[in-house]
């Protein structure tokens, strides 16, 4: 008969710690969480080892009374809610009363806290659950969370966290939300001694400057919308600043980061029709909703939120984000700044200069631009053709057939009135240019995963009487009644490119040193791609090493791939779902396919007896084979066809 047991609270507490505590970010984001709370303007923090040996949040903000000091620790204890009514209209990040309960039963853990008012700093200590006394510690105003040793008593746990930069990258990741979210708060972070990052609390926009560079403002549309209750606000990428993962994409719903697919598939249908397949839009969106309307107590680590309406929701952001890119009259009511009008400073916090303007030879010789507007035609009329564009000035009427942008595109004025800019006349052309390259590249990969591991197996009988060459590309040869007509370039390169696989599979691709090393640098959010799988380049025959926060160095490439564009490859490398998952990559493929191609007979090329032998010799008979680009290598032409052809037989 089982017997039911009750479980001691060291015991519960590390298992309910594992809902909760998953790795260092985990504990960063809620002791952050908890800062942002105290009413915080500054955050500290400091990591070592990725987390894993020591972290350090340090917060002005309102700080912990010495006689509520000893429940910090506590489970369930919280001083963001008291009753379960408070439940339906949470306006904090934290309040469950789990967070500190948790890292304190599987860390080493100290609170050293004091409010403005106490006259000296407390503090207590949590080892692995066991409670200290509390003791005084000198501190200034606010609260300091040490951790140290995360994991140290639940060593199962422990074998299931990466490797100390993995960690800090992800550490980094989390913050950085954590900063977009919040961006009147000044945020810093030091791992290891160096300063990764560094907010000022200036607002979104130069938040936005210094986690992804100022630049990227210029690519980007500020909105602001409301619908149904409903503000959607932030930055949007213009259909032309795209990236090649998810990880750029910011969803923030009442100062909380989440992630949530209602909001998700309404931004990925908006831009569905200007994107192509594994390209990904720019955002960091705020949705300000009602709290009644939202639940975030769905997950203990409240990453993500159930919305009363998603119908709602969808709307919302799908029809605020598809008039902006539309170029919709509506759109001028959403569109704050259009940062393509603005540039910024290198140096410093990405100060605004002042914006561009544009004006016609007309625009000169007017007294002002709402003369101009008036002599040529009325307001509404102008809205109408503007709605037919967006600002790039592509004609969404002809989308898709390659039509170029006109010479110059209607643009309003800080005014609102309408104006000229000029336009590159190529530009639209080079936009589906770009398109039909990457349509390209996705048939080559459909190709690849085709023919690379399904080869038709046909075997013929060797040797056969050779005929002779044809057109100086195909080789005839005669068996019984059959005749093969051989493209020499296609079976040359097949057998050269199963070659570089074999030797690709094998690791025995070997390496070439480079003269000059070649280094370059990922986006945080691509770190791991890459870091994570250098033993794998490794194995392919590059010399690949971690020099920087998101930086890698080349030092030798493989012998085979003398000739290989690097920065191509690499950004390839990113695009390359098969890498996760494959020992030799699409496009690591690719690569050897092209060395095959080029360093195959061509057609036109004269073969030697001796060239020829040599070919049949590797090619073994198997005629079923199809080169890496998927064109037969051989045809079969049989005796009763030809006769056909010359009327001897019916």
């Amino acid at each position: 008969m089982a017997i039911i047991n009750v479980l001691d609270k060291k015991v519960y507490n590390r298992i309910s710690a594992g809902e909760v505590v998953e790795r260092p970010a985990s504990v960063i984001k809620e002791l952050v969480e908890n800062s942002i709370d105290a009413g915080a303007t500054k955050i500290d923090v400091q990591i070592t080892g990725g987390g894993i040996a020591s972290m350090q949040v340090t917060d002005n903000g309102c700080g912990i009374e010495r006689e509520q000091l000893e429940r910090a620790f506590l489970p369930h204890a919280t001083s963001k809610i008291s009753k379960a009514e408070d439940l339906d209209d949470i306006v904090t990040l934290g309040f469950r009363g789990e967070a500190l309960a948790s890292i304190g039963a599987v860390s080493r853990a100290t609170i050293i806290s004091k409010p403005q008012e106490q006259d000296m700093g407390m503090a207590i200590d949590c080892n692995g659950g066991e409670l200290s006394e509390v003791y005084e510690n000198p501190a200034i105003a606010g609260t300091t969370v040490i951790c140290k040793d995360l994991f140290f008593n639940t060593p199962v746990r422990a074998k299931f966290l990466k490797s100390a930069k993995t960690e800090e990258n992800e550490v980094i990741a989390t913050l950085l939300r954590v900063a977009l979210s919040r961006p009147n708060v000044a945020f810093t972070l030091v791992c290891d001694g160096k300063t990764a990052i560094e907010t000022f609390g200036g607002g979104l926009k130069e938040c936005i400057s210094c986690v992804y560079g100022a630049k990227t403002l210029e690519q980007c549309y500020m909105i602001e919308s409301e619908k149904n209750g409903i503000k959607v606000s932030g930055f949007i990428g213009k259909i032309s600043f795209t990236k090649p993962t998810r990880a750029y994409q910011t969803l923030i719903v009442n100062g909380r980061y989440v992630v949530d697919n209602t909001v998700g598939s309404a931004i990925a249908n908006a831009y569905g029709g200007y994107l192509m397949k594994r390209q990904y839009p720019f955002y960091v969106l705020n949705l300000d909703i009602p709290t009644q309307a939202v639940d975030v107590n769905v997950h203990p680590r409240k990453a993500e939120v159930r919305f009363s309406n998603n119908q709602i929701i969808y709307a919302a952001v799908y029809s605020t984000v598809t008039k902006v890119l539309d170029g919709s009259s509506a759109a001028l009511e959403i569109i704050k700044e259009d940062g393509s009008q603005f540039s910024y400073k290198e140096e410093g916090r990405g100060e605004i200069i002042q914006p561009i303007t544009y004006q016609t030879e007309e625009d000169n010789n007017a007294t002002s631009s709402a003369d101009v507007f008036a002599e040529k035609s009325d307001k509404k009329q102008a809205i109408k053709q503007l709605s037919d564009k967006n600002t790039f000035g592509y004609d969404y009427a002809k989308r898709g057939s390659g039509y170029a942008s006109s010479s110059s595109t209607l643009v309003f004025n800080d005014s609102g009135y309408l104006g000229e800019m000029q336009q590159d006349k190529e530009q639209g052309v080079d936009v589906f240019a770009e398109n039909k390259k990457y349509i390209e590249k996705l048939e080559r990969e459909k190709q690849l995963k085709e023919l690379a591991y399904k080869q038709q197996e046909i075997e013929v009988e060797v040797p056969m009487v050779y005929v002779g060459q044809l057109f100086n590309t195909y080789l005839i040869f005669q068996m019984g009644s059959d005749m093969f007509l051989i493209d020499q370039h296609a079976a040359h390169e097949r057998l050269i490119y199963d070659e570089l696989c074999e030797k690709a599979q094998n690791s025995d691709l070997g390496s070439l040193p480079l003269l000059l090393p070649y280094t370059f640098n990922v986006a945080r959010e691509d770190f791991n791609c890459i870091y994570t799988r250098m033993d794998q380049f490794r194995s392919m025959g590059f010399d690949i090493t971690n020099v920087g926060d998101s930086s890698f160095k080349i030092s030798a490439i493989p012998c085979d791939l003398s000739e290989i564009n690097l920065k191509e490859f690499f950004d390839d490398i990113l695009y390359d779902d098969s890498f996760k998952n494959e020992t030799i990559t699409l496009t690591l493929r690719e690569k050897l396919m092209q060395k095959a191609c080029k360093h195959a007979v061509k057609a036109g090329d004269k073969l030697t007896s001796k060239d020829i032998d040599s070919l049949m010799a590797k090619l073994k008979g198997n005629f079923g084979l199809r080169c890496p680009h998927g064109r037969p290598v051989a045809v079969k032409v049989t005796k009763q066809e030809i006769e056909k052809w010359f009327k001897r037989i019916v």
